[in-house]
């Protein structure tokens, strides 16, 4: 199997999520702009693990096969 490059981008956003996640967000909840980034961009840390093992799941059953 090649390299897909577009996984390894996926997998940094998943990274990127955790660690929003375990450190916080810093933004200001009351202002327009901190809702939707909490709301819509960085909903949960959550999405990035289930990204993360979805991706893993992907890359070992195709390795497999």
């Amino acid at each position: 199997m090649e390299k897909i490059k577009g996984l390894d981008t996926l997998r940094a956003f998943a990274v990127f999520f955790v660690i929003i996640q375990h450190f916080g967000v810093w933004f200001d909840y009351t202002s327009p702009s901190g809702k939707f980034i909490t709301n819509v961009l960085i909903p949960d840390g959550g999405f990035g693990v289930n990204l993360f093992f979805v991706l893993s799941g992907f890359l070992i059953t195709s390795i497999l096969l």
